[in-house]
């Protein structure tokens, strides 16, 4: 697991800002939006945000979303790129993460030869590695509002506007 300087400490950001540029760190602790509940959506984006890989995160999130931290999951991995996954991922793709997520100690797997891969998800090495602190900077967790997040709320609510006439419309008929 990665570990972040304490508050206030410098840190240099090289890939998006000129080399050698120092900022100081702004937060670095558990993300916990004011007590609220979390979803599904925010638990994605905050594993995304700390594995760095999409395919590991959707494949973690299949798991806990099947309750594989309460029972032991079993599906094949064909199943899980193309029904659960909607093919974003290849079943390949999906293996090497089953793989990567056992070496890291948050799944146990026993995989039968052209049988489905069961799988049981380490709920406390899950829940530790969410508790480890990232920068409130970083896209999944940061609260700010811009302009293109108001044109998109904006046509969003435009978008279920039409829908909505469109359904009462149908139904009038």
């Amino acid at each position: 697991m990665k570990q972040f300087a304490p508050v206030g400490t410098a840190c240099r950001v090289e890939q998006f800002a000129p080399v050698g540029t120092a900022y100081q760190v702004e937060q670095f602790a558990p993300v916990v939006k004011d007590s609220k509940k979390m979803n599904c959506n925010e638990l994605f984006a905050q594993l995304v945000q700390r594995f760095h890989s999409y395919e590991d995160s959707a494949v973690l999130w299949i798991f806990l979303k099947e309750h594989g931290d309460v029972r032991e999951y079993a599906d094949s991995t064909y199943q899980i790129a193309s029904v659960q996954l909607c093919n974003s991922v290849n079943r390949f793709a999906v293996s090497r993460s089953i793989q990567r997520l056992q070496e890291l100690g948050f799944i146990e797997v026993w995989v039968v030869k052209n049988a489905k891969t069961r799988v049981k998800v380490n709920r406390d090495a899950v829940l530790e590695f969410l508790r480890q602190p990232i920068p409130a900077r970083l896209p999944a967790c940061s609260d700010k509002t811009f302009p293109f997040l108001e044109a998109w709320n904006a046509d969003l609510q435009a978008q279920s506007a039409i829908a909505a006439q469109s359904s009462d419309d149908a139904l009038s008929s």
